[in-house]
């Protein structure tokens, strides 16, 4: 079972970066980032997925579209915003 809000998330896994950020199981499951139109594919593997809790992408990211609203992810967090792979996670996204 996943965290159940942000704040949890960010106590358990603290201020590291996104190569060494790993999350449960359910969260790299229902992520839709490597489905959307702007996704920076930059990366192998699930390093580049869950912008949303993560860290921003570490390369250039071409606006083509978000999937974040409509992200299972988005929903368990209660998030608000979009394009969390250039803004970076929620809390410091805006």
């Amino acid at each position: 079972m996943g965290y159940r809000s942000f704040r949890q998330l960010n106590l358990a896994v603290g201020p590291r970066d996104h190569e060494v950020i790993r999350l449960p199981a359910i969260e790299d499951k229902y992520c839709k980032c490597d489905k959307c139109p702007s996704y920076p594919g930059c990366a192998p593997g699930n390093l580049l997925k869950v912008f949303c809790l993560r860290k921003k992408a570490p390369c250039q990211v071409n606006m083509r579209g978000c999937s974040c609203n409509s992200c299972r992810v988005f929903e368990m967090y209660s998030l608000k915003h979009e394009y969390y792979c250039m803004q970076g996670p929620e809390k410091r996204a805006f």
